[in-house]
Order: C-alpha cells, then sequence, then structure tokens
C-alpha cells in the first residue's frame, strides 16, 4: 500500500486532484429530479502550477442524450463548474470530443441516458475510439451522471459502466458527496427541474 504521502503526490503530480475533488464535492447537488444550488464560496480556486505559471483546471462534460434530459444534466454540470473559480468547463456532445479534449482536461464527467442498464454506444464508443491514449487518462478525475424515464430503469448500472471504463483507463473516480447519500453518481428520472 501507499502511504498517505505518497498518495497525496500521486493526486497532485498530473492534475490538481485535491482542488478538483473539493469542486466535486461541492458540486449542484442533483437529487432525484431536483437541482439543489450550493454555495461555491468556500472553494478553493483550481489552478495547476506549471513551470511557475498558472492555468485554470479544465473540466470536460462529455454526454449522449436522445431526449434532452441527459443534456440538461449536463448542461447543469457544466454551469456549477463554471460557478468554481478557477474552473473552466467545457460542454461536449460525445461525438464531438477530440483526443485532445481528453488529453488537455484535468477532469472528466461523462454522462449518458440508460441503454439496457448500460451506457449509450454514442458515449461507450469514446473510450473505444480512444483507446491508444488511455495512459494519458490515469490519474485525471472522472464522475459520472445518467438519466432515465423510470425509476428503477438501470440507473446505477449505467454509473457503472461509465465508472467502469474511467477505471480501466487510470482515472480516480468521485460519486456524489456524503451530504446527498454519499452513491455513484448524479442520476434524474425524466426531466430536470431547478429548484435554488
Amino acid at each position: 500500500g501507499k502511504t498517505e504521502e505518497q498518495l497525496g503526490g500521486y493526486l497532485n503530480k498530473s492534475i490538481n486532484s485535491t482542488t478538483f475533488l473539493k469542486f466535486l464535492s461541492r458540486e449542484k447537488t442533483l437529487w432525484g429530479n431536483d437541482i439543489k444550488k450550493e454555495s461555491f464560496s468556500t472553494l478553493e480556486r483550481g489552478i495547476n502550477v506549471i513551470g511557475g505559471g498558472i492555468e485554470m483546471a479544465k473540466v470536460l462534460v462529455v454526454y449522449s442524450s436522445m431526449g434532452g434530459n441527459t443534456m440538461r444534466l449536463a448542461e447543469a454540470c457544466a454551469s456549477g463548474a463554471e460557478e468554481a473559480s478557477g474552473i473552466e468547463s467545457v460542454l461536449k456532445k460525445a461525438k464531438e470530443v477530440t483526443s485532445d479534449d481528453l488529453i488537455t482536461s484535468n477532469g472528466i464527467i461523462a454522462g449518458s441516458p440508460v441503454y439496457f442498464g448500460g451506457m449509450s454506444s454514442e458515449l461507450k464508443e469514446i473510450f473505444e475510439r480512444f483507446v491508444g491514449i488511455r495512459g494519458r487518462l490515469e490519474g485525471k478525475v472522472g464522475a459520472a451522471f445518467t438519466s432515465s424515464g423510470h425509476p428503477s430503469g438501470g440507473k446505477e448500472t449505467t454509473i457503472f459502466s461509465i465508472i467502469q471504463a474511467m477505471l480501466i483507463c487510470g482515472m480516480i473516480i468521485v460519486g456524489d458527496p456524503i451530504s446527498v447519500g454519499g452513491h455513484y453518481g448524479v442520476a434524474c428520472v425524466g426531466a430536470l427541474m431547478m429548484r435554488i
């Protein structure tokens, strides 16, 4: 096993993971069909120190959506990232993602509607198409989200399918904050509704 110091060094070597993890733990609370806006005021700046320079942490929010529900959930994730100081979010449909998008992102939040208990083929295709660069995703922070039309329609297994692909790439996975239940990722049934 690694000591806490070794693990901390690992987490901080490729990205500002600690700050990004704090960001994810304070992201908009997505619970059922509601989004409850939480304060980002205590969030530390998401910065990378590279050669003495400072740049913003980049979070790629990638999704596939047929009816628009998963797209609205992706937009909410990207909006929450934009509220955090020092975080730049990039929102892209799965079919628009390039290898450069994946490589240059510090974190990746991926979402899909439920398709027979797994992620859509459109989202899965990203992991398959860019298998040659999976080693370059190692150590990046990842999170997953999903939506379905049924209360028990395979949301957890869909999130697991996304997380599994991220783990195969060596990514560090973050689930929901303990304050909202501490589950595997954000899941909604049907259309998203805002609650402030």
